[in-house]
């Protein structure tokens, strides 16, 4: 109540992005900023959540910060959409954080710069963040094209996947011609399956004897991970991924990657220091 109108601009990282936003949404914060800039939030949930609430089902705050059904993040998008705020958003598609939900952190009506390969914290502290937060400081934001870039999802599941958390040797193996081989512990099954990337989530469906299993299924931005979802046999289709089986891509070669060209940028943890 003591400041002044329209005073500050207001700069959130990682979960500080929400309260920041329920600071704007439900306690008349926006009548004191001036801009937002949001820095790898979880706007749509984050999976660390989802394995929180796996622990700690009663726990508010890992409730808020899932990727299930989430009243909080519901009622947050509702009120911003209305929001004359000018609100940027940054975030990288390789941020382990946002595995399989690297979009989380964009929001639709907001200007969303992506940075590859950054990490969760390298984000945070990037020159290309700095670059775009001053330029949307002083307005300038349309004449820098860093993060414009969007990068496609791969969205075909073919080849041969693995499960690791499973007490057992899980592999699945989706073949071109429309079969796909299951591995179980010593059992091995053949069914035939489809799917659909038309949909908002992409959908698979695996046609067994004696029903079909209805699924919804998700590739990371970088191809290696699978994140699937089946519904009970003839049950009916999952409408999210929160706790969806993940599995990671087999690959043949077991060659190590000795390739060190390239740029690289040392960060001094201890000190919190960028390097001059």
């Amino acid at each position: 109540s003591i400041l002044p109108q329209k005073t500050f601009i207001l700069i959130a990282f990682q979960c500080g992005v929400l309260i920041s936003r329920v600071y704007m949404a439900k306690l008349d914060g926006s009548k004191h900023v001036l801009k937002a800039i949001y820095i790898a939030g979880p706007n749509a949930g984050t999976p660390f959540g989802d394995q929180a609430l796996k622990s700690h089902p009663e726990n508010i705050f890992f409730r808020e910060i899932s990727t299930g059904e989430n009243s909080l993040l519901e009622e947050l998008n509702c009120l911003d959409k209305g929001s004359a705020l000018p609100c940027l958003t940054i975030s990288s598609p390789h941020d382990d954080f946002y595995s399989m939900h690297e979009e989380s952190p964009a929001l639709p009506w907001a200007e969303n710069r992506i940075i590859p390969y950054q990490s969760h914290n390298g984000i945070a502290s990037s020159a290309e963040t700095l670059k775009l937060c001053l330029a949307f400081i002083r307005g300038s934001i349309d004449e820098i094209e860093t993060g414009k870039l969007l990068i496609p999802r791969p969205d075909r599941p073919f080849g041969v996947w693995i499960n690791h958390s499973s007490s057992t040797l899980d592999k699945i193996c989706f073949h071109e011609d429309g079969i796909v081989t299951i591995v179980e512990g010593k059992k091995k099954t053949q069914e035939k399956y489809f799917f659909t990337t038309s949909t908002t989530l992409p959908e698979l469906d695996i046609c067994a004897s004696g029903g079909t299993y209805y699924g919804i299924y998700k590739l990371s931005i970088t191809g290696d991970t699978l994140a699937l979802k089946l519904s009970e046999k003839n049950g009916k289709r999952p409408k999210h991924l929160q706790f969806a089986k993940i599995y990671h891509l087999e690959f043949k070669s077991r060659t190590p990657i000795a390739e060190v060209v390239g740029k690289w940028k040392a960060v001094d943890f201890a000190r919190f220091k960028l390097p001059t």
